[in-house]
Order: structure tokens, then C-alpha cells, then sequence
């Protein structure tokens, strides 16, 4: 198990690596070949074209990860146990994916008020129909 750790560890490490100058390489490859065909099912913005590009680079470090444990470690791996590798690069690139479109979604504030002792009143009027309101005693959030 620990030969396990450390092989997944520094196959991760050496996929890092490799992906600082490879990504930007592989995403102008990709976009002109990927996005044109996604863009008129999805729309047309920068958000489809990294999803687009987030997905491509999920399926390449499933198939690098394995190649690297082949021939460097001498592991050999059957499809089905590369199947995982694969559901995590796309979970991560997924993830990464979601921070990023929630970076870039505006939030919006809702104000809205809360009587102070609110709990308290509504456990005094339980059962009377009587509703703690807004006034001079409100919280507003």
C-alpha cells in the first residue's frame, strides 16, 4: 500500500510537471477543434470553453497517468482498472471547473429583515397566528 502511495504520488507530480507547459501547448490545439462543435449546443462564451477544455484535459491525464505507471514503473493495467483514473480526472477537472464558474457568477445580496427575539416570539405566539414582524426591532441582513 505504501509503494501504491508513492507511485500515486509522483505520477501526480510528474503529470503536474509536465502539464505547466504542455496545457497551454494542448489548449490551442484543442479549442479551435473542440469548442466550434460544443459552442452551438451549449451557447457561445468563455465559460463552454473551459468546460470544454477542462473535460479534454481530464481524459488526457487519464490516459497519460497509466503510460507513465507502464513504462516507468513496469505497472500494466487492464481498461477496467484504469476506468478510476479517468472518474477522478474528471471529478478534479470537474471541481476545478465549478471554482471557476462560481469565481465568475456575480452574487447576489438579498436583504431581508429579522426580528430581533424572533425565536423568542414565535415561541410566546406558538399556535395564536400572530407573526413577529418587521419594525422598529429588526435586523436587516
Amino acid at each position: 500500500m505504501q509503494r501504491d502511495l508513492r507511485l500515486w504520488l509522483l505520477v501526480n507530480v510528474i503529470t503536474a510537471v509536465a502539464g505547466v507547459p504542455l496545457y497551454p501547448f494542448v489548449a490551442v490545439l484543442l479549442y479551435p477543434v473542440f469548442v466550434p462543435r460544443v459552442s452551438p449546443v451549449f451557447g457561445y462564451s468563455m465559460m463552454v470553453g473551459m468546460g470544454v477544455l477542462s473535460f479534454g484535459f481530464g481524459v488526457m491525464d487519464a490516459e497519460l497517468e497509466p503510460l507513465l505507471l507502464r513504462y516507468l514503473f513496469k505497472v500494466r493495467m487492464t481498461p477496467g482498472q484504469r476506468l478510476p483514473f479517468l472518474v477522478a480526472n474528471l471529478l478534479s477537472a470537474g471541481l476545478l471547473f465549478g471554482a471557476i464558474y462560481r469565481s465568475e457568477t456575480p452574487v447576489t445580496i438579498v436583504r431581508r429583515a429579522i426580528p430581533i427575539g424572533a425565536a423568542g416570539a414565535w415561541r410566546r405566539n406558538r399556535g395564536s397566528g400572530r407573526v413577529a414582524g418587521r419594525g422598529a426591532g429588526s435586523i436587516y441582513l
